[in-house]
């Protein structure tokens, strides 16, 4: 309702770079993934934009930011690379693994310990909160099936865990 809706806040990331992917934080603010790298804090407290974390890789294109559990997020970047960041102490990765070259996207889904990447590589990669691999959806051309095609985004059903995901011709696919 925009009439009574008021806008609580609008602050600029002080960053060339645009945002790519945002999550709301446990503290009651949001986190902001920006296409560099790096993670920022809009914290609604004291109504400031605060630097959480830097990927390491110099040049980075993150494509997606994730939370795991209240302490854990991970970021997905373009060449391939998932990094598994510390809140609490988030100056390195505690962890990195190399998933599938050109990745898209990463979403999480927390209460069932899943994450899900897609990539330009026509693939679907299913894994648990730590990285490993649980299941890989990969169609190619040939008999009776269609290929992905370039992956752009994808979801996981809170409650199914059923993962959903959309390609570049505007083809949504469901997977169970």
């Amino acid at each position: 309702n925009l009439e009574t809706e008021q806008l609580a806040l609008c602050r600029a990331t002080g960053e060339e770079t645009p945002v790519v992917s945002m999550l709301c934080s446990e503290g009651g603010g949001f986190l902001c993934g920006m296409k560099n790298g790096r993670v920022l804090e809009i914290d609604m407290r004291i109504r400031d934009v605060l630097r959480l974390l830097q990927s390491p890789q110099n040049g980075a294109k993150l494509v997606g930011l994730a939370q795991c559990d209240p302490n854990t997020l991970a970021l997905a970047e373009f060449d391939g690379w998932l990094r598994f960041f510390d809140r609490r102490n988030a100056a390195q990765p505690v962890s990195s693994r190399f998933v599938t070259p050109a990745l898209t996207s990463l979403q999480s889904q927390p209460a069932l310990s899943m994450l899900v990447t897609s990539s330009l590589q026509s693939e679907l990669r299913v894994m648990d909160c730590k990285g490993e691999t649980r299941q890989i959806v990969k169609a190619r051309k040939g008999f009776r099936t269609k290929p992905l095609g370039n992956v752009l985004g994808t979801a996981i059903h809170p409650l199914s865990g059923a993962v959903a995901c959309y390609n570049a011709r505007g083809v949504v696919c469901v997977y169970e």
